[in-house]
């Protein structure tokens, strides 16, 4: 396995490298005060895509422990953010949209009616909060130290490592009504781009301006699905309809309304290919 500790050699590829899901954890700070009679500390839990269209989004649990004198306790939040990302060089650039951001109470392990108050108060600061942070992070870019199969290391302006662990994006999973050999091939079909060029019959008919290898663009797992998914804070349904055993065609759009695009997946004697893609609003 290659590993890649150094952009001078390898710089030219991280555009394509990062796309994928990382996991990462660790402190937000220890031990901070709010008022003499109050500190508090923060975790955190993050799941990151980044997708290849230069898009990132971000799926944080976030955990604050308060202590006081007469009790310990946690509140839990979670947090959505998306954004855009750039390289240049061997320097990773956010630009978050700050419109975007959901922040959700989850839960506390303290009896909610004795903390009601204090979790209004805090949870109002918190959001303001995360803004300013945010704001003042995409003043700096980030170093990439290190990016490859396992991992992507970021170095940020204060010299402080995040370590950020690629992890495998779930499978996409079907009925058993479904041939087995299709499930295997949509999911080939969906890990990479280089494995998607090989599965896609060229040029492709349909209403669609991506009609060759070199116009094609990836449509990532994300956007295959059976049933209801949300992404980006909209709704969307994706369904697999059966037209025979040899035809397959996968539909996906917003939930209760437009149909954004349509693919017809056929077999031959060597395999399961695409063969038609639909996009019913193209002009």
């Amino acid at each position: 396995m290659l590993f890649i500790s150094s952009c001078k050699f390898f710089s030219n590829n991280y555009n394509e490298k990062i796309a994928g899901r990382y996991y990462s954890t660790g402190i937000l700070f220890d031990e901070n005060e709010i008022d003499k009679d109050v500190t508090y500390s923060a975790t955190y839990e993050t799941t990151e895509d980044f997708y290849p269209e230069n898009r990132v989004k971000e799926n944080t649990i976030l955990v604050f422990t308060f202590i006081t004198d007469e009790k310990k306790f946690s509140l839990t939040y979670q947090l959505k953010l998306y954004g855009k990302w750039d390289i240049k060089g061997d320097k990773l650039q956010y630009t978050y949209d700050l419109n975007s951001i959901s922040l959700e109470y989850i839960d506390s392990d303290f009896q909610a009616s004795e903390i009601a108050d204090f979790e209004e108060y805090f949870t109002q600061n918190l959001i303001v909060g995360i803004k300013e942070i945010i704001t003042e992070s995409e003043r700096y870019p980030y170093k990439i130290d290190e990016l490859n199969d396992d991992r992507l290391v970021l170095i940020d302006n204060e010299q402080q490592e995040t370590i950020k662990k690629r992890v495998e994006i779930p499978e996409i999973l079907l009925g058993s009504n479904y041939p087995k050999d299709f499930v295997t091939f949509i999911n080939d079909f969906t890990s990479n781009k280089a494995s998607q060029l090989k599965l896609i019959k060229f040029p492709i008919s349909g209403t669609t301006t991506a009609k060759t290898k070199n116009t094609w663009i990836f449509v990532r797992r994300e956007l295959i699905f059976q049933g209801d998914n949300e992404i980006d804070g909209v709704e969307y349904t994706g369904d697999f309809s059966i037209i025979n055993q040899n035809l397959i065609e996968y539909t996906m759009g917003i939930t209760e309304s437009d149909i954004l695009f349509s693919m017809k997946f056929e077999k031959d004697e060597s395999g399961w290919y695409l063969v038609s893609y639909e996009e019913p609003n193209y002009e």
